[in-house]
């Protein structure tokens, strides 16, 4: 199925028809890993073309199906992904000794949000057995002259609520568009032919256009958090890039860095709504569109990119960890958590090429095998 070539209005028309001509014989497919025509795939499988009946042409090529599906997929993982962003939280909150105030169920009581709320409660189960966090009757100042804590820090339930909440919106459109009729004329139950525009993908782009924003934010919360840990002027506790080596031989979680940076300005470009790139086409008949498809490819870049940044997170948290010797101190759930990335990355005490261990993580954290859903 090629990338490019959907509007997201009067159907995925471009995706679908790569999806549908195989099941006539036509295009292309992969099989066992070898490109061929789709007439030799089903050759191979003892199948015939499918006969198309009337108006069944229509139905496969005329609706949101590509754009729904792909949503569905993303949905997935982009749910896994801030159940593993309030898990790191948890951790960050820890390595930062912050204060248990940030998290308090009074505080968000008064500010009663629904992701907000829950998010903070996930912490505080996350971090109940932890004696790192600073208790709010604890000396104002901590040991590091801190008196309150910085806001990728402090404000991880405001800051991840709000896309919790948004993706919750797209699972609830999305189970309205996989149970709908969305290809046009439609029939009515009582024989009439409706022409409209159902399909027509300004829903589903517009939610994935939200969530791609609402990822990004979650991106740059990585992205300020690893510089939080590896500057030792705004951490003022760890050694410059949590170095564990020589300073002056060795550039501890340096490069680490560069990606970091380079990979959250990319969010920050692709999250611009997609949608709001409509121009017209088909003889300017239609002269409206989603973009849908399109939405959907960009937010599963987004997703991936986010998925990258909070692989280098956990490992600078990990690092951050052994730097002050905190792994007796953590809570059992944090516990478990480092001994996750350390197993895929050891502690760098030494100079040496992370991108294979950087990958696999990447890796192990898109497929799921972390257990325990938090939100």
């Amino acid at each position: 199925m090629p990338a490019h070539g959907g509007v997201g209005a009067s159907g995925d028309l471009v995706e679908l028809a790569h999806v549908a001509l195989p099941l006539i014989g036509e295009g292309e497919v992969f099989y066992k890993g070898r490109r061929m025509k789709a007439r030799s795939a089903l050759r191979l499988l003892g199948l015939s073309p499918y006969t198309l009946k009337p108006k069944e042409g229509l139905s496969l090529i005329n609706g949101t199906s590509f754009m729904a599906g792909a949503g569905c997929l993303i949905a997935e993982d982009a749910q896994r992904l801030v159940n593993l962003i309030v898990r790191s939280s948890a951790l960050a909150l820890e390595v930062a000794r912050a204060r248990k105030d940030c998290i308090d169920q009074r505080l968000h009581a008064m500010r009663p949000h629904p992701g907000q709320v829950r998010v903070a409660a996930a912490l505080r189960t996350l971090t109940r057995s932890s004696t790192l966090l600073r208790a709010p009757e604890d000396a104002e100042r901590d040991d590091y002259g801190f008196f309150q804590d910085v806001y990728s820090i402090r404000c991880v339930p405001q800051i991840v609520g709000p896309a919790l909440e948004t993706l919750e919106r797209l699972h609830s459109t999305l189970k309205i568009e996989i149970n709908a009729a969305t290809d046009n004329p439609l029939l009515a139950r009582d024989g009439r032919l409706l022409h409209g525009g159902n399909f027509h993908g300004e829903y589903v782009a517009a939610a994935l256009d939200a969530l791609k924003s609402s990822i990004a934010k979650l991106s740059m919360l990585c992205e300020r958090r690893i510089n939080f840990f590896l500057n030792e002027h705004v951490n003022r506790r760890f050694p410059p890039f949590l170095n564990m080596g020589v300073k002056g031989e060795t550039l501890g979680l340096q490069g680490l860095q560069f990606t970091a940076t380079s990979t959250a300005a990319e969010n920050q470009s692709l999250s611009f709504p997609h949608a709001l790139h409509s121009i017209p086409t088909n003889g300017d008949n239609q002269d409206i569109v989603s973009m849908g498809s399109g939405a959907a490819r960009l937010m599963a870049r987004v997703l991936e990119n986010t998925y990258l940044l909070l692989a280098i997170e956990l490992v600078v948290l990990a690092q951050a960890v052994d730097c002050a010797g905190d792994v007796p101190k953590l809570s059992s759930e944090s516990k478990a958590l480092y001994s996750f990335i350390r197993n895929i990355v050891p502690a760098i005490r030494k100079d040496r090429p992370l991108n294979a261990e950087l990958e696999k993580l990447q890796k192990t954290l898109t497929e799921g095998h972390l257990p325990k859903q938090m939100v």
